[in-house]
């Protein structure tokens, strides 16, 4: 395929208290909405009740609110998105024009093996061409 392919992702940061995840040392992390650098969030649950949030921020003690808002002059916090990779599978259809499929695969092998011999997220009479990595996106 000659075509450069080209996808578009907008999204919207935001903070979700649903989606804090602990990592492997059982710390909680978001971070700032401007610079990116990462929060580590001490408790959900502080004794103000507008600003619930405890965290560290660039050595200082902050406060939240669970919307992620913050009191006083420090950075509001968002969610750490979440990178994202996959595969799509191109298809020719009876007028022999390549289209994408509409199932995007976790992994190149995946995406091959459903690809070459389950063709359904292709129009019906459409032959698998090839299989193509997305670039990059973020989930927050």
């Amino acid at each position: 395929m000659e075509d450069d392919w080209i996808i578009v992702v907008e999204m919207e940061m935001s903070f979700d208290l649903s989606k804090l995840k602990p990592d492997e040392n059982g710390h909680v992390f978001a971070q700032s909405d401007l610079t990116g650098e990462k929060v580590r969030i001490l408790c959900i649950d502080g004794p103000n009740y507008t600003f619930p949030i405890i965290g560290l921020f660039n050595g200082n003690l902050c406060k939240w609110t669970l919307k992620g808002i913050s009191q006083g002059a420090y950075e509001d916090i968002i969610n750490i998105p979440i990178v994202r990779r996959g595969y799509i599978n191109i298809y020719k259809d009876a007028l022999g024009e390549c289209k994408a499929g509409n199932l995007i695969f976790e992994t190149m092998i995946r995406a091959l093996e459903h690809g070459r011999t389950f063709p359904m997220d292709c129009p019906v009479g459409s032959k698998y061409v090839t299989t193509i990595e997305l670039p990059e996106w973020r989930e927050s």
